[in-house]
């Protein structure tokens, strides 16, 4: 699982200005059906752009934290550096558990909010 977390985290890392942009545009949408919008006919579509922009805050957290590979721990370091390397990639093990679910959780969310919007 961090090999994949860690392969999706290089390219996500590498293509974060668009990432950017787009969660920055489903900001303003929010804003603008927010203040803009009828009160009550908007609902589904400001719940499409908070879906999509915290689909975007999650690939960005995953390209910032699993865009740099642990190195390899060396056979003749101290044993701090080797608790260190440990606590380290028990971290990322956490890290990639708790994003794990949290995709989950966004695609249910993306379901719900999908299911609103044909639904009416």
């Amino acid at each position: 699982m961090l090999k994949f977390y860690s392969v999706l985290g290089r390219y996500l890392y590498a293509n974060r200005l668009i990432i950017w942009s787009l969660a920055l545009g489903a900001i303003f949408v929010f804003l603008g059906l927010l203040f803009f919008g009828e009160p009550y006919g908007t609902q589904a579509f400001s719940l499409i752009s908070i879906a999509i922009m915290l689909w975007m805050l999650c690939l960005l957290v995953v390209g910032q934290m699993f865009s740099a590979p642990i190195d390899e721990m060396k056979v003749g370091i101290t044993f701090i550096d080797r608790m260190r390397y440990k606590l380290s990639k028990a971290a990322r093990w956490i890290m990639a558990l708790i994003m794990t679910g949290l995709f989950i959780f966004m695609a249910f969310l993306s379901l719900k909010t999908i299911g609103m919007l044909l639904n009416g």
